[in-house]
């Protein structure tokens, strides 16, 4: 059995309980949801290597699956009745491609100031090319590139 698997449970209780150890009820919403670009469910594959914790939206045909329910960043936005997002980091296996693409449906009042992400272009399934759209797509909307990891797959992006 993957170690995703194992510890998932284990993971939401742990932390829920350092939501409540430290206070942060007030000021953290944790919620046991994906986020994609629509509200549904996705087959989410675990990871096939015993060296990988992380598994995806996108997983090879072998690999174990469960349906997750995912929420759009839209319907997150209102369910919380949120007026602006100031900070937002997306290390989200893949799903980041799609909830870039979903920026351009939205509000521009909606869209992160900073928004921070760490594409997956050196996994299996994506490519370096795959990454530029959605980059573009965010200069589109205007973002600047504020910041880049030295390996190029973390980016901080600063809407201007």
């Amino acid at each position: 059995m993957p170690f995703l698997k194992r510890s998932s449970t284990e993971f939401l209780k742990t932390a829920s309980h350092q939501i409540t150890l430290h206070s942060y009820e007030s000021t953290f919403n944790f919620r046991a949801v994906g986020i994609s670009d629509a509200d549904g469910t996705v087959d989410f594959g675990f990871p096939t290597s015993t060296d990988s914790v992380s598994g995806s939206i996108i997983a090879s045909p072998d690999s174990e699956k469960i349906q997750v329910r995912f929420l759009s960043l839209a319907t997150i936005i209102r369910d919380l009745s949120l007026d602006t997002i100031d900070y937002m980091k997306m290390d989200i296996e893949g799903a980041e491609y799609r909830v870039i693409e979903s920026f351009s449906d939205m509000a521009p009042s909606f869209l992160p100031k900073q928004l921070a992400v760490e594409f997956h272009h050196f996994v299996d399934g994506f490519s370096r090319e795959q990454t530029i759209n959605p980059v573009n797509a965010l200069k589109d909307l205007g973002y600047k590139i504020a910041w880049t990891s030295a390996i190029s797959y973390e980016v901080l992006f600063v809407l201007v």
